[in-house]
């Protein structure tokens, strides 16, 4: 699973987008590390500030950590540069490494109107199993996130564990899961390891990842490093997530933005490196603007856009996998402007070689659009793919033999050629390129509706593989045991 940008080796194939310049992204740098030695951080966690006081960091009175430069540099080249999940039947996988980039839809809240006309036709946790198998089933999403809790009316990290389980049966592509706490994600890793059969055969091939956020300005609560630091221990893949907003918790330019982002990232790389080198750290972070009203991220803003590609551009710099927010948008319905800021981010955050792009379909407030606007997605990313796939000039595409057999006056539709290459063009199956008069007579059937029906088909009779029937009843006899406490 994937996609891979190797054709940029070829030279004008593939289209190219960087934000920074490297002398830019060395500034940068510098500067975060200037941050890193200078200003430093707080971290309330007891353990994360002993394993800092046990190596040449400083660690204040008021828990303030100060990392020299050597360090950071130590800890970020002991990160593996490639990562590669696999779905938990091993048929489906995402490769994390230079721009190599995949796509990701996020399990939340939705509009109900849409898909169900009985609002009250189904609960949260199978709200969550119709976006599951949603995803499952489009053939351009290459993985599965989960952010948010779906099923309050059950409590705690149980809630967790069968969101995580139900999960597992709607969708066997990669997982990208969080909004839990430590105890939660032990079971989890339990599960995992259950699932793979072996600990180490989990670390060699995780399925799942775990997505952790900070919202604060250089400050980390115990919670975080607590999940931090169990990741680092077990070896799960972890994307570290910073969530800054311009004026608000991070300065109001873009340069200081990047630059508090980075400086984060580097001391969440020198913990877990202190804690057990070679953890698996993806780099995450939204940097946008609050709207006039409230402190809502933009997720449609076009600086949301430039910062999210300048990150890929540090990313690559720093050699670490990198993960952004894309596809979303501010907008309250399925309208022009969402379909506007959708398609602009997952362009250029494709161009930029974002590898794991996530959260299509959201808007920035709960809750997200319908889930049509997934299909929708879908159809976006097949033309990026055209797009990014650029034109091979290889002696096949070039024709020069067939042109010269057809001839002046020949035609081409009977050719060899033609139906071999006819499939080479994007299809498209919800954009209308029909003429006006013949869309009429076939009802003026609107983009919106075909996107509504596809969505309710996929719902109503896609069956995803399922978990062996002996494993499955592991999994609930693990989330049964932990319910018992």
């Amino acid at each position: 699973m994937g996609r891979s940008m190797d054709s940029r080796q070829s030279v004008l194939t593939t289209p190219n987008f960087n934000i920074l310049a490297e002398d830019q992204i060395e500034q940068i740098y510098f500067a975060a590390l200037d941050v890193v030695e200078n200003t430093g951080a707080r971290f309330l966690h007891q353990e994360a500030r002993d394993l800092f006081g046990g190596s040449d960091a400083l660690v204040t009175r008021d828990n303030v950590v100060r990392v020299p430069a050597y360090l950071v540099e130590k800890a970020l080249r002991n990160h593996p540069c490639k990562i590669t999940f696999k779905g938990w039947n091993k048929k489906k996988w995402v490769n994390l490494e230079k721009d190599e980039v995949a796509f990701g839809a996020d399990v939340g809240p939705v509009l109900a109107s849409d898909v169900s006309e009985d609002e009250d036709a189904c609960f949260p946790l199978e709200k969550a199993l119709q976006t599951a198998k949603l995803v499952d089933a489009l053939p351009n999403f290459d993985f599965l996130v989960s952010t948010t809790r779906v099923d309050s009316r059950v409590p705690g990290h149980i809630s967790d564990q069968k969101r995580f389980l139900t999960l597992l049966q709607g969708c066997s592509k990669p997982l990208l899961f969080s909004d839990f706490g430590r105890h939660t994600l032990k079971d989890l890793w339990r599960m995992g390891v259950r699932i793979r059969g072996k600990e180490k055969e989990f670390r060699l091939h995780p399925f799942f990842a775990v997505y952790m956020e900070s919202c604060a300005s250089l400050y980390f609560d115990w919670a975080f490093a607590e999940k931090l630091l169990f990741c680092t221990e077990k070896g799960i893949p972890f994307v570290y997530h910073p969530v800054l907003k311009a004026g608000v918790n991070a300065p109001m330019s873009l340069a200081g933005m990047l630059v508090q982002a980075l400086a984060q990232t580097m001391l969440v790389s020198v913990l877990s490196y202190l804690k057990k080198p070679g953890s698996p750290l993806i780099m995450g972070g939204e940097l946008t603007v609050s709207c006039r009203e409230k402190t809502v991220p933009s997720l449609g803003a076009p600086e949301h856009v430039l910062a999210a590609s300048a990150k890929a551009d540090l990313a690559k710099w720093v050699g670490l996998p990198m993960l952004n927010t894309g596809g979303c948008t501010d907008s309250k319905m399925l309208d022009g402007q969402a379909a506007v800021e959708m398609c602009t981010s997952l362009f250029y955050q494709f161009l930029a070689g974002t590898n794991l792009i996530q959260g299509l379909g959201r808007r920035s407030s709960r809750p997200n659009l319908p889930l049509e606007s997934i299909t929708m997605c879908d159809e976006i990313i097949g033309m990026i793919m055209k797009l990014g796939g650029g034109i091979s000039t290889r002696d096949e595409y070039m024709a020069l033999e067939i042109i010269d057999a057809v001839g002046p006056g020949g035609e081409f539709l009977t050719q060899d050629h033609t139906l071999e290459h006819w499939r080479d063009w994007f299809r498209p199956r919800f954009i209308d390129r029909l003429p006006y008069g013949t869309w009429e007579k076939r009802g003026k059937i609107s983009m919106h509706d075909k996107l509504k029906h596809e969505t309710r088909l996929i719902i109503e009779q896609h069956t995803p593989d399922p978990l062996d029937d002996s494993l499955l009843s592991d999994l609930e006899a693990l989330i049964t045991q932990s319910e018992n406490g």
